[in-house]
């Protein structure tokens, strides 16, 4: 097996690969949590009971530092109440879960 030069980080590392002994360890990169998107329409609290009529649509938005967060444009009717909005694509996921299972002409209204 050919193994390319550039593939170690200097000729010892190469050396220590070839003798057979172990490559010092790498250190780990931490990278922080990045910072979610301002969105002015974002909803935050949707209040819990059975979902009557929902509608949404995929859509991305990007924070300050330009890095996606997926998410959908949703109109959804929970008893009397309309909510209507961008949803955070770990909240929608909540969301659907509260759609009767019955109910499966309302997932055929959710699109990407």
């Amino acid at each position: 097996m050919v193994i390319p030069r550039d593939a170690f980080e200097s000729d010892a590392e190469m050396e220590d690969f070839l003798a057979g002994r172990p490559l010092p360890k790498k250190p780990k990169v931490v990278r922080p949590e990045p910072e979610p998107p301002v969105v002015p329409n974002e909803l935050k609290d949707i209040p819990p009971g059975e979902v009557v009529d929902i509608s949404a649509r995929g859509h991305a938005v990007k924070n300050k530092d330009g890095m996606m967060f997926c998410g959908f444009n949703v109109w959804v009717k929970i008893g009397d109440a309309v909510f209507e909005g961008w949803l955070d694509e770990g909240n929608f996921e909540k969301l659907k879960k509260r759609i009767p299972p019955e109910r499966t002409d309302l997932i055929g209204k959710i699109g990407w």
